[in-house]
């Protein structure tokens, strides 16, 4: 190919390119010959304090170098090739699409990731191993990487961007929800018992009740010759219910009634301020949980190519709060102390998000 025409060529491309970019929203389907498509979404952890990722700011940049002696299907040694590059931006969501050169071999395009600043939401800990939230101005950056496109393929390729710059000290996550069972007459029912047969009733499945503390429970119904119900059963057990619950089954007369006599009570979050403490290398880390019984605390890891291990141990104060609970052959309300429920050390690695919901039980 000889310069002119390749330079021509790369004229119109160009020109394609500054008119995609101008609607980089618009669908590509189906995409042209010679192109292929990435889309995807920039994200950074600028809040981390927040359970959710989020999205980098509106106009981020995302740029695409590739090669232009790859696009030559016969290159010349001897012919100094100009890169093609075609940048997109991310939108309010962080989202970004482009429309790149492609053949029908696989090329290689360079991605080059804009930094930028931002009021950035920070755990620190104090020198009590309290960990707090400061607002502090970071550099957010990404390395460059590469993507292999082929022509008429359309990639998805979300990329994220490291801790801000000023975070020296490489570090793991560990979030979850802390909760434990307050009330133990209320739950999804597991047994009840007929207390009026009624009339007017024939056999049937599915039956819907009235009443009570909940909704949702159906029942299955079985009737004598004189139209009187004698047995039942749970057919959907419904949310919700106290134990002593009186139900009135529909249909038929209207009149037969059943009584819930156990349920499979709920764990609920635990009141905000427990203390969890989360200990690696012998230095403690410690949170509170917030109004959901939610927490989050950022922990030290091994700096990359060190190989040390690191984990962190966890244990809970113990707290007081109100109760439902049996007692003397009935439910009574009152005050308890609850007590952790511990859980096996958590191995640590950089830059890694631990799932891990904890629990508390109620002391005698």
């Amino acid at each position: 190919m000889n310069k002119l025409a390749f330079n021509g060529l790369f004229g119109l491309f160009v020109l394609a390119i500054t008119l995609a970019s101008c609607s980089k929203e618009e669908e590509q389907t189906p995409l042209a010959a010679g192109t292929a498509s990435v889309t995807g979404r920039l994200t950074a952890n600028l809040d981390e304090t927040d359970f959710q990722i989020q999205s980098v700011p509106e106009g981020t940049g995302i740029t695409f170098v590739i090669s232009g002696a790859d696009l030559d299907r016969f290159p010349q040694p001897n012919y100094n090739y100009e890169d093609v590059v075609v940048r997109g931006t991310a939108n309010a969501d962080g989202r970004y699409s482009v429309t790149l050169p492609a053949t029908k071999n696989a090329i290689t395009a360079q991605v080059i990731f804009d930094d930028f600043e931002f009021d950035a939401t920070i755990l620190t800990t104090n020198d009590e191993g309290f960990q707090t939230a400061v607002v502090e101005r970071r550099t957010f950056t990404r390395p460059s990487t590469s993507v292999s496109i082929v022509e008429g393929q359309v990639l998805v390729k979300d990329y994220a961007y490291l801790n801000g710059a000023g975070n020296f000290v490489p570090t793991a996550t560990i979030r979850g929800v802390v909760e434990a069972q307050f009330i133990d007459n209320v739950g999804d029912p597991t047994s009840i018992a007929l207390v009026n047969g009624g009339s007017g009733y024939s056999n049937s499945n599915g039956v819907p009740v009235a009443g009570g503390s909940g909704s949702g429970m159906t029942v299955n119904i079985f009737t004598n010759i004189d139209e009187e119900v004698f047995n039942v059963s749970i057919n959907n057990a419904g949310s919700g219910y106290t134990i002593g619950d009186v139900l009135t089954i529909t249909t038929g007369g209207n009149n037969a009634t059943i009584e819930v006599t156990n349920v499979n009570p709920y764990d609920e979050a635990v009141p905000a301020g427990v203390l969890l403490t989360f200990t690696v290398n012998s230095s403690p880390y410690k949170v509170f949980t917030n109004d959901l019984g939610a927490y989050i605390v950022k922990l030290p890891t091994p700096a990359a190519g060190q190989n040390f291990n690191y984990s962190a141990s966890v244990t809970g104060a113990d707290f007081e709060a109100g109760s439902v609970f049996f007692e003397n052959g009935e439910f009574v309300s009152g005050s308890k102390i609850y007590t952790f429920d511990g859980v096996g050390s958590q191995t640590l690695s950089e830059g890694s998000i631990i799932e891990l919901d904890l629990t508390y039980s109620r002391s005698n």
